[in-house]
């Protein structure tokens, strides 16, 4: 299955467990600011899941997908976003408590970033010996990874479906 069927099928068990939903899409543009400051833009796989499927601002289970406006203020103002996106990787989503799932536009993969790690002196390691700020460095500081969008979207899935059976269990 592609990444867009995968986002598709987790928004809609994410909207059935929550029972709301929000509006999938938007435009590319709303975050044009961003996109210009990637050095090689916005992969194609990116741009159509933003166009045609992107639940924006809803927390899917373990993730939360953030919205155009919310792209753009993580990285215009907040860390890991403001350090990394010069170096291709674009902020995507949240844990809720500021570590960013973030899609490296170079080699497919998202990586899970801890904001602590990231600051006005630059990239710390795990052990906060100080790191040239680089790609490699970058991935290095990863909580977590995914191989690409749709195993993130998978994983969610899994994750949204341990919670809907928890939440069978306890009704």
């Amino acid at each position: 299955m592609s990444s867009s069927v995968k986002l598709r099928q987790l928004a809609e068990t994410a909207f059935a467990i929550a029972g709301e939903s929000v509006p999938l899409g938007f435009d590319p543009a709303q975050i044009a600011s961003t996109i210009s400051r990637l050095p090689s833009g916005i992969s194609a796989e990116l741009r159509a899941l933003f166009t045609e499927n992107w639940p924006s601002d809803f927390f899917l289970g373990s993730i939360e997908i953030i919205g155009p406006n919310r792209i753009t203020t993580e990285h215009e103002e907040l860390y890991p976003g403001l350090a990394i996106i010069p170096h291709g990787f674009i902020c995507i989503g949240s844990d809720g408590a500021g570590t960013m799932y973030s899609h490296c536009q170079s080699d497919g993969r998202v990586y899970l970033l801890p904001n602590e790690n990231f600051s006005d002196d630059g990239l710390h390691s795990n052990s906060w010996d100080k790191l040239e700020m680089t790609p490699d460095n970058i991935k290095s500081v990863a909580i977590s990874s995914w191989d690409s969008l749709e195993a993130l979207f998978d994983w969610a899935i899994d994750e949204l479906e341990k919670l809907r059976q928890e939440q069978q269990n306890d009704a």
